[in-house]
């Protein structure tokens, strides 16, 4: 791994029993092999090869760590009159661009031993009307071209190869939030009860705070 473009940011204030934080991370990594594996055969397997060598050792982005994250908090304190028995809501939040993965084929393509790295070629719709399949051939070619195109990433590489994690899933955001209610017994002794909701956004839209799960390799069948 060479140099890592890095940079983080966070401003907070706080007023009347009110605290916000913000912060933001920026990392851009790169390096020839992101996967954790105790074998070097699974190692070797996991790892999207290089199409033009597939023993030459290809740069690309990093698997780990997302480019662009966002985090905040906000807090405030509700004494109601008794500070023995304030009331703190707290809300975190996480808004960050998706995960990285490759579109890799189904099948040993290129011979080298492994049917899990070999890079996807993304053929053009005019590629495509001169493939042959088997089964419904009318009905695969349409499927096809629509899958391709439905995908922002795929649709910009027509006619060229699938980049080793060059995919994006969506952006995510999750939302939690504690309410903790101070309980206070004398003047020096209190116990607190807390509430957490975790990814609460969820709660309120089936659609928010929704992370899709990373997929480290996306699989096509090998035409025949």
């Amino acid at each position: 791994m060479g140099a890592v473009p890095l940079a983080s940011f966070s401003v907070t204030r706080s007023w009347n029993n009110t605290f916000v934080k913000l912060g933001y991370n920026y990392l851009n990594t790169t390096d020839v092999m992101s996967i954790d594996a105790e074998i070097s055969s699974d190692a070797y397997d996991r790892n999207p090869a290089n199409i033009e060598h597939t023993n030459r050792p290809l740069v690309s982005q990093t698997l780990y760590g997302n480019r662009h994250r966002v985090l905040g908090s906000a807090s405030k304190r509700f004494n109601w009159g008794n500070p023995k028995f304030g009331t703190t809501a707290t809300v975190f939040f996480e808004y960050a661009e998706g995960n990285r993965y490759s579109y890799t084929y189904s099948g040993d393509i290129n011979n080298n031993g492994s049917s899990l790295n070999d890079i996807i070629y993304v053929p053009t719709d005019s590629e495509i009307d001169q493939m042959d399949f088997s089964g419904e051939a009318a009905s695969q070619r349409t499927a096809l071209k629509a899958f391709i195109a439905q995908d922002d990433y795929l649709s910009g590489r027509k006619g060229d190869y699938a980049e080793k994690y060059g995919a994006l899933t969506p952006w995510y955001n999750t939302w939690d939030v504690r309410i903790l209610q101070d309980i206070g017994l004398n003047n020096d002794q209190k116990f607190q009860l807390s509430l957490d909701i975790l990814n609460a956004g969820n709660l309120i839209n089936s659609k928010w705070a929704f992370v899709k799960l990373l997929q480290i390799l996306h699989y096509f069948n090998q035409l025949e």
